[in-house]
């Protein structure tokens, strides 16, 4: 924070406390001592838009939230009377630090942070009474977060939050009633992949007529649905390691044909039904080299890929037309890899044009690349055939 690192540490003369370092000998120094004492601690340091928060205890039953701004005057109590502060997550996008806590007559529960008191509260006691909702993976999805919880009414969960109690709710109940609409990986935790510039999050889903199968959120309960099924029908595939790399999804899952292996799937910007001269434009640049066009054989050159949905059944153009640099275009199915086109350059000019006919609601994956290493600016337009 600030260009400092801040770690909990002792010495000969201090009790644990908080210090922080610009990395030189000088530039390393103790902040502040919240509590003292030989068993006292410091935990869970996390910053968020220029606050450090942090949990500490006496060793011996006292708990309680502090927030630093780096200087001694400024490192002061927040909340005091917690049982615990336990995970903590930052949402610099709302201004707040999330953590969970117990207190009583409270179970583990997710609590909230603007770093005043009154603004440090129980969020919402999903699991009434001294019971443990055990809300984790907290996640930024657009304005809001998502994150798994357990009740015993619905089972282990998506929920969200916009850092408000009426705003803490129960995002969809994929599998009705008591059973879990959300799959647990190692340590019984449910893993979230957040997709901040996508505005989304992906993770193990379960209900019943598809399994333990991918779903994806945009945070809303229309925006929520498998996005695949790696095992169609209600057996499971399972899973997990879910992280992204350019425009594509790695996982671990597994079939009866494969057992459980490495995969990956497309992961493309997602257009709509757009259609227009300029549908999208951006750089090359700095995406990565992950897609070999066909028409081409050439792996050295930056590309990008996006989704698109025919609004129509008919025939459509893709073209560059208006790129600054010698681009190449390919269609193709998302999930087969069906090539519809590609090309490289059309007619005496350097950019690219691909005509596919489709039918009404057909998906395509489209990728925009380059000829040998060449990146530059891409202009991407889609238009109904004449």
């Amino acid at each position: 924070m600030g260009g400092a690192l801040y770690f909990e540490a002792r010495d000969d003369v201090h009790a644990p406390g908080l210090w922080k370092s610009d990395g030189t000998v000088g530039g390393t120094s103790l902040v502040k001592i919240p509590l003292g004492g030989t068993y006292s601690y410091l935990e869970h340091l996390t910053a968020v838009n220029g606050t450090l928060f942090f949990g500490t205890g006496d060793g011996y039953g006292v708990v309680q939230l502090w927030k630093s701004d780096g200087t001694a005057s400024g490192t002061v109590l927040v909340k005091d009377g917690l049982e615990s502060v336990a995970v903590a997550y930052p949402a610099p996008q709302q201004g707040l630090f999330y953590f969970l806590a117990g207190d009583w007559p409270h179970g583990y529960e997710l609590w909230r942070s603007d770093g005043t008191a009154a603004g440090t509260f129980l969020l919402k006691d999903i699991q009434p009474g001294p019971g443990h909702s055990s809300p984790h993976s907290l996640t930024p999805v657009g304005s809001k977060m998502v994150f798994a919880a357990y009740d015993e009414t619905h089972g282990w969960e998506l929920w969200r939050t916009d850092g408000t109690e009426v705003g803490t709710s129960l995002l969809v109940d994929l599998t009705p009633g008591p059973g879990n609409g959300v799959s647990a990986t190692g340590g019984d935790l449910v893993s979230i992949l957040g997709v901040a510039d996508r505005g989304l999050a992906l993770f193990p889903g379960v209900d019943p007529a598809g399994g333990a199968e991918l779903w994806q959120t945009d945070g809303t309960a229309a925006g929520t649905f498998r996005r695949l099924d790696v095992v169609p029908g209600p057996d499971s595939s399972d899973p997990n390691s879910l992280a992204r790399v350019g425009d594509r999804l790695f996982f671990m899952a597994g079939d009866k044909a494969n057992g459980r292996e490495p995969r990956f799937v497309p992961f493309p910007a997602d257009l709509g039904s757009v259609t227009g001269a300029l549908v999208t434009q951006g750089s090359t640049c700095n995406a990565l080299r992950q897609v070999t066009p066909s028409c081409t054989n050439n792996a050295l050159a930056p590309d990008v890929s996006f989704s698109w949905t025919a609004p129509s059944a008919g025939t459509f153009v893709f073209t560059t037309n208006g790129s600054n640099y010698d681009t190449s275009l390919e269609v193709s199915a998302p999930a087969s890899g069906v090539l519809f086109g590609c090309n490289d350059d059309t007619g005496e000019t350097l950019q690219s044009s691909v005509t596919v006919s489709v039918a009404a609601g057909q998906t395509l994956l489209i990728s925009v690349d380059g000829y040998d290493t060449e990146c530059g600016t891409f202009q991407l337009g889609i238009l109904p055939s004449p």
